[in-house]
């Protein structure tokens, strides 16, 4: 099920405007916030913990928004949110978004 990303996230006052760019209709924008997210992580893991819904691959999103949003994904995962992180990824597999499993980078 595709939900707009304004309705699926709840707003923190501390950072509703990294959640607000991530909402961007401008992938670009986009894919800039998700880097500065993923620089801020390894500083303060737990920032965007409640959040997780934000990262999910919106079918229109362009490749590299959606390969920078599974990275943050996994990157955010842990015990709390496995199975929602799990579940979102089986969509992906399961063919919502075929492109992502062909372009995964290969370590």
């Amino acid at each position: 099920m595709l939900i707009p990303c304004t309705a699926r996230t709840r707003r923190h006052p501390s950072h509703g405007a990294t959640v607000t760019l991530l909402c961007s209709d401008k992938p670009e924008v986009k894919y800039v916030a998700l880097r500065n997210v993923l620089l801020l992580i390894q500083k303060r893991p737990d920032i965007l913990q409640d959040e997780m819904k934000v990262f999910f691959c919106e079918y229109n999103d362009p490749i590299y928004v959606k390969l920078a949003k599974l990275e943050v994904m996994v990157r955010k995962a842990n015990a709390a949110n496995v199975e929602l992180v799990l579940s979102e990824l089986k969509e992906y597999v399961g063919g919502r978004h075929t492109e992502v499993p062909r372009n995964w980078p290969q370590d």
